[in-house]
């Protein structure tokens, strides 16, 4: 567990209102080198500072109600579903932590045990998130490669047809040859536009989409649709 590296270092978000768990939380963490800026919170204001500052992960006292322990949890897991819980709590049994792992908590540690367990937790958990980021970078990397390779050849279909439509070309005189070549370089187009969706998709996976919105032509869209499926129903 010690491939574990952040950089910047990671942040955790202690939630508890009970002091002398958060002081035996607090002792656990800070003899710790390994982990970074540590954040402490009641339970009244923990959705805000999830929604509104950058954790890795979360300690989250569960307290002593069962019910209470996991509407905690889920409004934690609503507002950001991508950050780990790790929930302790000083009651409870492996069907409560059963209960918790099922409403989104990544572990379960009895209070007792927090001298013994909780590093190795947090270790776990954050070497989970450091192999989830590398899985989305090679992923990205890939789409990139796949999509570089294919637009390559694509880019060269569209401009060869830009060539055979050119005025001084005699595909110019020649109506039904030229509609096959608009045909072709419409689908090339058409490609283009599916790799830029791929593309997109993988952001939308890495959380890293930027949006950029402007009005389209339905109309249209709807008709280039229609032109690229006419040639192929027709054979049919």
């Amino acid at each position: 567990m010690n491939s574990v590296h952040f950089q910047p270092p990671p942040r955790l978000l202690v939630i508890d209102d009970d002091p002398v768990v958060r002081e035996s939380l607090l002792g656990v963490l800070e003899a710790w080198s390994g982990v970074g800026l540590i954040t402490t919170a009641c339970r009244t204001d923990m959705v805000d500072r999830v929604r509104d500052e950058d954790f890795e992960l979360v300690l989250l006292d569960a307290g002593s109600s069962v019910a209470a322990a996991l509407e905690r949890l889920a409004e934690l897991k609503a507002v950001r579903p991508d950050v780990p819980v790790i929930m302790i709590s000083s009651h409870g049994d492996e069907q409560w932590a059963v209960h918790a792992i099922q409403a989104g908590a990544v572990d379960f540690i009895r209070e007792a045990r927090i001298g013994a367990l909780l590093v190795h937790a947090i270790k776990r958990a954050l070497e989970n998130i450091r192999l989830a980021r590398e899985v989305e970078m090679l992923k990205m990397d890939l789409v990139g490669m796949v999509s570089h390779d294919i637009r390559a050849p694509t880019s060269n279909i569209i401009g060869f047809s830009d060539l055979l439509l050119d005025d001084n070309h005699s595909f110019s005189g020649r109506p039904a040859d030229r509609a096959k070549v608009e045909r072709i370089r419409s689908n090339g187009l058409f490609i283009l536009h599916l790799i830029d969706d791929l593309m997109d998709m993988a952001r939308i996976d890495c959380g890293v989409l930027r949006l950029v919105l402007g009005r389209h032509d339905v109309a249209e869209l709807v008709r280039e649709s229609i032109d690229r499926c006419t040639f192929f129903a027709k054979g049919k």
